[in-house]
């Protein structure tokens, strides 16, 4: 299991290879922008933190195909 760090380095690299690779992509990133979820629930905390990555990793390869 990724931590909270991991995954917000993971969403940082993947959102800044969108902008500089992907620049259509871009205003769909505007348009989802990450919100932490309730700190006092760090399982909560991871699990939002991979569907927001998976959201992007998919959105990059739906564009790639």
């Amino acid at each position: 299991m990724k931590t909270q760090k991991e995954l917000i380095n993971k969403i940082t690299k993947q959102t800044q290879l969108i902008r500089e690779e992907h620049s259509e992509l871009s205003k769909l990133l505007d348009e989802m922008p990450l919100t932490m979820p309730n700190e006092d629930d760090p399982q909560m905390t991871i699990e939002k933190l991979e569907e927001y990555y998976e959201a992007l990793r998919l959105m990059v390869q739906n564009q790639q195909k």
